[in-house]
C-alpha cells in the first residue's frame, strides 16, 4: 500500500480514537509508556539478577582463591615461627604462634562452610592443621621439659660443683697435697663437661653431648684414685658429693639427648611433613577453585551478552509499539486543536461567519469547540449590549442631573473633580460647571485636616461611609456635610463617586444635646460635692456625740474628785486651827490621817479613771477623724466605742452585749471600724426601737476562713420591711425624711466596708424580729 494510503488509514484510526476523552487518551498514552518502562525495567531487573548470580559465583571463587592462598602463606609463616621457637623460645614468639593458629583455624572454618564440593579437601586440610598444631604442642612440652632439666641439673650443678671442688682442694692442701693433681684434672673435666652440656642444650649438637659425657667419665674415673689417696672422712664426704652430682649430670644428659631426638623427629615428621601435606591439599584446592573461577567468568560473560541482546530486542519492539500508539493519540488531539485555533483567530479578528467544527464530538476538544461557539454567540450579543449601554449611560446622566443629592465624581489618579451635578453646585454656591471643575477640593473644606483625611481615604480605593465634615461655600459660609464615597469607572478610567448630604440641622440638634449633657454632668458633680459635705456632717455629728459622751462619762469621776478634795480641804483647815490653838489631840491627828488616806485613794482612783476615759475617747476621736493604720485589739476597741456611745444608750436603758475572742488583733484602720459601729448603733436607735422601749444589741466577733474577721451586729427591734430591704444601702434613701434623716448612714457603712476595710456587708431581717448585719473583712488589711 502507498505511504499516503497508510497515513490515511492511520488518520481514520485516530478519528475513531476521538470517542475516548482526551484525559483518558493522555492517561492511556502515559500508561502505555509506563507499561513499556515497567516491562523494560522488569527485564533489566531480571537480567541484573542473572548477571548478579553469575558474578556472585565469580566473586565466591575469587574469594576462595584468596582465602586458600592466605592459608598457604599462614602455614608457611607458622612453620618458620615454630623453627624460630625451637632455637630461641620467647614469650612474644609463643603468643604470635597462638594468635596465628587461631586465625588459621577461623579461616579453615570459613572455607569449608559455603561449598560442599571442596568440603572433603577442607576437612583433610583441617585435620592436617590440627595434627600440625598438636605436634607443636608436643614440641612445646618437650622444650619445656628440656628447659626444666637444664635448669635443675646443669645450672644447679654449675653452681654447686665449684664450691665442692674449692672445699675439696682446701682440704687436700691441708691433709694430702698429692691429690691436687688429680683434683685439678677432674675440675677441668667438669668445666669442659658443663660447657659441652650447655652447647648441646642450645644447638642439639651430638658432638657436644659426646664431649660432655667423656668429661663426665673422666671425672668418674678420677674419683676412685682420689679416694685411695684421701684416707680422711672430710675428703671422702666431698668425693661422695661430687660423685652424686656427676651421676645427676649423666642422667640429665641422657634425658636431654632423648628429648632432643624426639624433638627432631617431630620437627621432621610432623611439622615439616604436616606443612608439606597441607601444601599439597591447598594446591589441589587452588586448582579446583581456579577452574571454577574460569568457568564462572565464562558463564558471567555469556549472561551479560544474553541479557544485552534480550533487552535491546525487547526494548526496540516495545518502544516502536509505544511510539505508534502515541502518534495516533497525538494526531487525535493535534488536528482538532489546529482547526479550533484557526476558528479562534477568525473570531478574534471579528469574523463571526466562520463555522466551528467538532462541536458534536463528546471529548474535551469538542467541549472547547462548543465553548468557542458560545463565546462567538456572546461576542455577537456583546455588540448588541454595547449599543444598549450607550442608551443606559445617557439615561444615567439624566438621573444624576436631576438628583436631589449633591453628587461629584473625582479622578482616582490626581483627585481632580471630573463631574458635579446641579445640586452639588447649589450646595457650594458655585455657578457654571466649568467653574466648579476648576475649584480645588481642599478649598471646599473649612478644616484642611478633613480634606487630607478624605484624600487619604480615596488613595486606599476603599469605600467611605458616614464621614461628617464642615464644608465651606464660595461666599465663605460653612455647613455640615455627610460624605459617602464609592469607587467606580468613569470615561474608561478609575474614579470615585461622592454623595453630599446637608446635615447642618442634625448637627445643631446634637450640639444642643451635648450642652444639655454638660449641664447634667455639672449638676452631678455638685450633687457629689453635696454628698461629701453630708458625709462630713455625719462624721462631725458622730464626733459631737463622742464629745457629749466624753463630757458625761468624765463628769462622774471629776465630781467625786472635787467632793473628796473639798472634804480633805475642810479637814485640813480644822487640823490647822487645832495646831494654832495648841489643843490638838492624838485622836484628832489619827482621824485626819485616816480621812486624808481615804480622800487620797478616792482622788487617785477617780483621777486615773478620768485619765483612762480621756485617753480612750481621744483615741476613738483621732481614729474617727484620721485614717492611720495600726495594730489594735478589736474587742477592746469595740468596748471603747460603746463607752463613747453610752450617753445615747443608757437614758432609754438599751443593753449591749459584746462577744469577742480575747486578744483578737487586727492590722488595719481602726477609724473606719469606729465609723461602721457608730453608724450601725445610731441606725438601731433611730429606726429599730420604738420610743420608750428598751432594746438589746448583740455584737459577735469571730474568725472566718482565709484569716477573715466576721463581725455580726444584731438588734431585736422592729426589723426592716421586705420591700425596702434591697434599698437600705442606697444613698439618700431613708424612711425618716420628716425626722431629719439624710439617707447616708448605711450608705456610708457600705462604702467604708467595701473601700476602706476591703470587705463586704450583708443584711438579714424579719419584720418584728430585728435586723442582722454581717460584716466580713481581712484581719490584715492591704495598704491604702
Amino acid at each position: 500500500m502507498p505511504r499516503g494510503g497508510i497515513a490515511a488509514r492511520l488518520w481514520l484510526w485516530a478519528r475513531s480514537i476521538r470517542s475516548i476523552p482526551v484525559g483518558r487518551r493522555i492517561f492511556l498514552m502515559v500508561a502505555l509508556n509506563g507499561l513499556v518502562m515497567a516491562v523494560f525495567g522488569g527485564l533489566i531487573i531480571g537480567g541484573a539478577g542473572i548477571v548478579q548470580t553469575q558474578w556472585e559465583e565469580v566473586r565466591r571463587a575469587r574469594a576462595l582463591d584468596r582465602l586458600f592462598v592466605g592459608i598457604d602463606s599462614d602455614i608457611g609463616r607458622l612453620q618458620n615461627l615454630v623453627h624460630r621457637y625451637l632455637h630461641t623460645p620467647t614469650e612474644p614468639l609463643l603468643v604470635e604462634i597462638d594468635g596465628r593458629q587461631k586465625a588459621l583455624l577461623d579461616k579453615l572454618a570459613a572455607s569449608g562452610a559455603p561449598d560442599p564440593e571442596i568440603a572433603g579437601d577442607v576437612s583433610r586440610l583441617t585435620a592436617a592443621s590440627n595434627r600440625f598444631f598438636g605436634s607443636f604442642d608436643a614440641l612445646r612440652d618437650i622444650k619445656t621439659r628440656l628447659r626444666r632439666t637444664y635448669d635443675m641439673a646443669i645450672l644447679n650443678a654449675g653452681a654447686e660443683m665449684p664450691v665442692l671442688y674449692t672445699t675439696l682442694e682446701a682440704a687436700a692442701r691441708e691433709r694430702n697435697p698429692a691429690m691436687l693433681g688429680h683434683l685439678g684434672k677432674a675440675r677441668e673435666a667438669f668445666a669442659d663437661a658443663l660447657l659441652a652440656a650447655t652447647a648441646f642444650y642450645l644447638s642439639a649438637d651430638e658432638a657436644s653431648a659426646d664431649r660432655a659425657e667423656r668429661n663426665l667419665d673422666t671425672i668418674v674415673a678420677s674419683i676412685p684414685r682420689m679416694r685411695a689417696m684421701a684416707h680422711d672422712s672430710v675428703l671422702d664426704g666431698a668425693l661422695d658429693a661430687i660423685a652424686r652430682r656427676v651421676e645427676l649430670l649423666r642422667q640429665a644428659m641422657s634425658v636431654m639427648r632423648h628429648s632432643i631426638e624426639r624433638q627432631n623427629r617431630l620437627v621432621i615428621d610432623e611439622v615439616d611433613g604436616g606443612q608439606r601435606a597441607m601444601a599439597s591439599i591447598i594446591d589441589r584446592l587452588l586448582s579446583h577453585v581456579r577452574q571454577r573461577e574460569t568457568e564462572a567468568e565464562r558463564r558471567f560473560d555469556n549472561a551479560i551478552w544474553r541479557v544485552g541482546v534480550l533487552l535491546g530486542v525487547t526494548g526496540l519492539l516495545f518502544l516502536t509499539a509505544s511510539a505508534a500508539v502515541s502518534w495516533l493519540i497525538g494526531q487525535s488531539i493535534r488536528r482538532p486543536l489546529r482547526s479550533l485555533m484557526e476558528a479562534m483567530r477568525a473570531i478574534a479578528g471579528g469574523d463571526y461567519s466562520r463555522p466551528i467544527h467538532g462541536t458534536a464530538v463528546t471529548d474535551e476538544i469538542g467541549a472547547m469547540a462548543r465553548s468557542l461557539e458560545v463565546f462567538k454567540d456572546n461576542a455577537i450579543a456583546k455588540q448588541a449590549m454595547e449599543r444598549e449601554r450607550e442608551v443606559q449611560e445617557r439615561r444615567w446622566r439624566t438621573m444624576l442631573e436631576t438628583s436631589p443629592v449633591g453628587i461629584s465624581i473625582i479622578s482616582a489618579h490626581d483627585h481632580r473633580r471630573l463631574y458635579s451635578n446641579p445640586r452639588f453646585n447649589a450646595m457650594f454656591g458655585l455657578v457654571g460647571s466649568n467653574a466648579v471643575l476648576g475649584v480645588p477640593i481642599a478649598d471646599t473644606f473649612a478644616d484642611p485636616a478633613d480634606a487630607r483625611r478624605l484624600l487619604d481615604a480615596l488613595r486606599t480605593d476603599g469605600p467611605v461611609s458616614g464621614m461628617e465634615v464642615l464644608r465651606r461655600r464660595a461666599d465663605g459660609t460653612t455647613w455640615w456635610c455627610l460624605l459617602d464615597v464609592r469607587p467606580m469607572e468613569f470615561d474608561g478610567g478609575p474614579a470615585h463617586i461622592v454623595w453630599h448630604y446637608d446635615i447642618t440641622f442634625r448637627r445643631n440638634a446634637q450640639e444642643e444635646l451635648r450642652a444639655a449633657k454638660e449641664r447634667a454632668e455639672r449638676a452631678l458633680v455638685e450633687l457629689r460635692e453635696m454628698q461629701e459635705s453630708l458625709i462630713q456632717s455625719e462624721k462631725m455629728a458622730a464626733l459631737g456625740s463622742l464629745v457629749a459622751g466624753v463630757a458625761h462619762e468624765i463628769n462622774t469621776p471629776v465630781g467625786i474628785t472635787v467632793t473628796a478634795a473639798s472634804h480633805l480641804a475642810d479637814e485640813t483647815a480644822s487640823l490647822r486651827a487645832c495646831l494654832e490653838s495648841g489643843n490638838i489631840r492624838r485622836s484628832e491627828l489619827n482621824r485626819y490621817v485616816a480621812v486624808a488616806e481615804e480622800a487620797s485613794q478616792r482622788l487617785l482612783a477617780n483621777a486615773h479613771r478620768a485619765a483612762e476615759l480621756i485617753q480612750s475617747f481621744k483615741q476613738v476621736a483621732v481614729d474617727q477623724t484620721r485614717d492611720d493604720r495600726r495594730v489594735f485589739d478589736l474587742g477592746q476597741y469595740i468596748n471603747e466605742i460603746l463607752v463613747s456611745l453610752g450617753p445615747r444608750l443608757r437614758p432609754v436603758g438599751h443593753t449591749v452585749r459584746v462577744d469577742c475572742p480575747e486578744e483578737l488583733e487586727v492590722d488595719g484602720y481602726p477609724g473606719p471600724v469606729a465609723q461602721v459601729m457608730t453608724n450601725l448603733v445610731m441606725n438601731s436607735l433611730v429606726h429599730a426601737f420604738e420610743p420608750g422601749r428598751r432594746g438589746a444589741i448583740t455584737i459577735t466577733v469571730g474568725q472566718g476562713p482565709d484569716d477573715e474577721v466576721v463581725l455580726t451586729y444584731a438588734d431585736d427591734g422592729k426589723g426592716i420591711p421586705p420591700d425596702i430591704l434591697p434599698r437600705i444601702f442606697d444613698p439618700f434613701f431613708t424612711t425618716n425624711r420628716t425626722g431629719g434623716g439624710t439617707g447616708l448612714g448605711l450608705n456610708i457603712v457600705y462604702n467604708i466596708v467595701q473601700q476602706k476595710l476591703r470587705g463586704r456587708i450583708g443584711v438579714e431581717s424579719v419584720p418584728g424580729q430585728g435586723a442582722r448585719f454581717t460584716v466580713r473583712f481581712p484581719r490584715r488589711m492591704g495598704e491604702g
